[in-house]
């Protein structure tokens, strides 16, 4: 049995919506039970091995992803980073100004990251996940990384393409 925290918000979402918890059972192939008290999901599975994939993909469901996307994690090759930006500031003005600038006006820096990374990208709470494969969370986060230091999106697109060239000059 694995045990994934998530927000209140998604859990009650989740245990108001039993077509989703059913779904989010069939797509990762194990038996869940919501805890609405402790804020958690028990993965119940055949094995360690789906019980881990399905901690990921309840993992990102809690991170803000919805299950089409969080359902990514069951292929090989895709994994998901979680960036907590109270390890950049504790200050919640500038966690909310930090997330604003990832965004960007009507989304358009986030759907940015997202295009030119192939990657899928949420931002919730005080976290911003990433969902893809090693080489395209590697370039959203070096854009995303360029914007909590302060830098401007502009530089933070020119290391988002320098990242993309550099990983597909390597294949």
């Amino acid at each position: 049995m694995e045990r994934v925290y998530i927000p209140k918000a998604r859990i009650l979402l989740l245990a108001r919506n039993s077509s989703m918890l059913r779904e989010l059972e069939r797509l990762a192939g194990c038996r869940l039970s919501l805890d609405i008290g402790e804020h958690c999901v028990d993965i119940y599975g055949e094995g360690a091995f789906s019980e881990y994939l399905s901690k990921g993909m309840v993992t990102a469901y809690g991170r803000g992803f919805d299950l089409k996307e969080a359902s990514k994690l069951l292929i090989d090759d895709y994994y998901i980073k979680i960036i907590d930006l109270k390890d950049w500031t504790r200050n919640k003005d500038r966690i909310k100004r930090i997330k604003s600038r990832i965004i960007g006006t009507s989304g358009r820096a986030k759907a940015r990251i997202e295009q030119e990374s192939s990657s899928h990208i949420s931002v919730y709470g005080e976290t911003i996940a990433i969902i893809g494969k090693l080489d395209q969370i590697g370039e959203a986060e070096a854009a995303i990384e360029t914007i909590i230091k302060g830098g401007s999106h502009r530089l933070a697109y020119k290391r988002l393409e320098s990242a993309h060239r550099t990983h597909h000059k390597e294949e």
